[in-house]
């Protein structure tokens, strides 16, 4: 009981931690110091108490994960991702529709589904080796509205070659890898036909998350035909100037009126969450 008690405070107080910690870095303020090493407390804590129900186990953010031998799970499983995005869904006040492009086991799915303003969620992956586990995972929730979409999305729908990476399915990519493929698998691409018959003609926000190793801007190009386009509130992307030309990405999001609300990472990797003009002060 003490375990569980311990472990639940653990999750409630990393993330704030974590945040706050982000925020005072940036910002060069002394007491950043202090926030990282109550952040090292808390992290110590969850790893101590962790907790495990048949082979799933609990991760830093409070969602259940069916165990992995693969580095994507491990990231997943400590917070290695950061905190900046889980928080940013938990928060959501409006009702949402979240298209998670690039799900890998769905670590932001179930974040997503957690929020009780989320009214559904569509998770994409290609992968064949990793789907069992996306679908294990949101299946653990216990909750239907999610669907599960195994395929990869691009501007041309058909078939493309997968390239993968043995020990972590999170470099996974249909477009040119900068990895050590190890494997590659034949899997089925989707475009906005397919985007436009699964989104419903209603009124509600659309949250879009992409992370397809170097295919953002084919996948940007396919929502430009999406009808639901002027309902997309934001749209949360990995930008990696290695694998894709950032330029053209930024290009497209300013064309469509989306402007950078925060993002987090290094000069060659960041995260960034990009939010209509009309929602940037709210």
């Amino acid at each position: 009981m003490l375990r569980r008690f311990l472990n639940k405070c653990a999750i409630s107080a990393v993330q704030p931690i974590i945040a706050k910690r982000d925020v005072l870095q940036r910002a060069q303020h002394p007491s950043a110091k202090v926030f990282h090493l109550l952040g090292k407390c808390a992290r110590y804590v969850y790893y101590r108490t962790m907790q495990k129900r048949e082979d799933y186990l609990l991760n830093i953010q409070g969602v259940w994960l069916k165990n992995r031998d693969d580095a994507t799970f491990i990231y997943c499983l400590r917070g290695y991702y950061g905190f900046a995005y889980s928080q940013h869904l938990k928060s959501k006040k409006r009702p949402f529709t979240f298209i998670d492009i690039g799900a890998n086991i769905g670590l932001y799915s179930l974040i997503a589904l957690k929020n009780k303003n989320c009214t559904w969620v569509h998770a994409f992956d290609p992968d064949p080796e990793t789907i069992p586990y996306l679908q294990a995972n949101l299946d653990f929730t216990g909750l239907r509205n999610f669907s599960l979409h195994p395929y990869a999305v691009s501007d041309v729908a058909g078939v493309a070659s997968l390239n993968t990476r043995e020990g972590h399915s999170g470099n996974s990519t249909i477009s040119d890898p900068t990895f050590d493929v190890t494997g590659t698998q034949s899997v089925t691409v989707v475009n906005y036909e397919y985007l436009n018959s699964i989104i419903p003609q209603d009124n509600s926000d659309v949250s879009i998350k992409i992370d397809v190793e170097g295919h953002d801007l084919q996948v940007l190009r396919s929502l430009d035909k999406c009808e639901f386009l002027p309902r997309v509130t934001e749209i949360f992307a990995e930008l990696n100037a290695n694998l894709s030309d950032s330029s053209q990405v930024l290009e497209w999001f300013a064309q469509h009126g989306f402007v950078e609300s925060w993002r987090t990472g290094t000069d060659h990797w960041e995260d960034v969450l990009f939010v209509r003009i009309q929602n940037a002060n709210k």
